[in-house]
């Protein structure tokens, strides 16, 4: 795999410092600034694969950066660094199209977690256009390029029916308001639905896009 340049902006200087010794370390090459406005101009003169976005800045908050960056670069991932207690507003910022959220204190394997599990879903989208071809719904498929919400459709092509936390358990997922985003996200898109009991299933859509889904394993590997 080709050398991935990762952008980070965070006006802390000691987070700035850590992040980038951190994914350095993983082998990623990195850009890291303090001033959210020399990020962006940075970003308008070549393209950052994964942007590492502070939610709270002087400035730029990290949802404006996310609107600001998609005037020219709305193909940049965008996950949000959140404080404890602003679950809330990272959750908001990823509505507004961020791919997603890590919150400090984190450890350094949830970081490697979600850098991973973007470049996951910056090559599914890749992999779209043949299967909006497949499926006729463009808007279904993007709403899956998440691997979590990816995840949830295999997990119940397989199980016919699971509670949330059944859900979150299999799938080893640590932050529930992060699940329960993209279950509401998939819901809203069709795909899944629940029953008075509270039971997550799949949608005769959902079991379509299963299908698609194993099929496209079936070919990667």
């Amino acid at each position: 795999m080709d050398e991935v340049e990762l952008l980070v902006v965070d006006d802390d200087a000691k987070m700035v410092e850590g992040l980038t010794e951190i994914l350095e370390g993983e082998g990623y090459r990195v850009e890291a600034f303090e001033e959210p406005m020399a990020a962006i101009s940075a970003a308008k003169k070549r393209r950052f694969p994964i942007a590492l976005v502070d939610l709270i800045m002087p400035g730029l908050t990290g949802l404006e950066f996310l609107r600001e960056l998609r005037k020219t670069r709305s193909d940049t991932k965008v996950i949000i660094i959140t404080g404890f207690g602003s679950i809330e507003s990272a959750v908001e910022v990823m509505k507004a199209g961020a791919a997603d959220y890590i919150s400090k204190p984190f450890k350094i394997n949830e970081i490697q977690n979600v850098i991973k599990r973007t470049l996951e879903e910056i090559r599914f989208e890749s992999e779209i256009p043949r299967m909006v071809k497949s499926s006729g719904s463009g808007r279904v498929i993007k709403a899956i390029s998440n691997p979590i919400r990816r995840g949830v459709i295999l997990l119940l092509s397989s199980r016919a029916e699971m509670r949330f936390t059944d859900i979150k358990n299999t799938l080893d997922v640590d932050d529930p308001t992060k699940l329960s985003f993209h279950l509401r996200e998939l819901r809203g898109s069709g795909l899944l639905r629940q029953d008075q009991d509270k039971r997550y299933m799949l949608t005769a859509s959902g079991g379509k896009i299963a299908r698609l889904l194993l099929e496209l394993e079936k070919d990667t590997y």
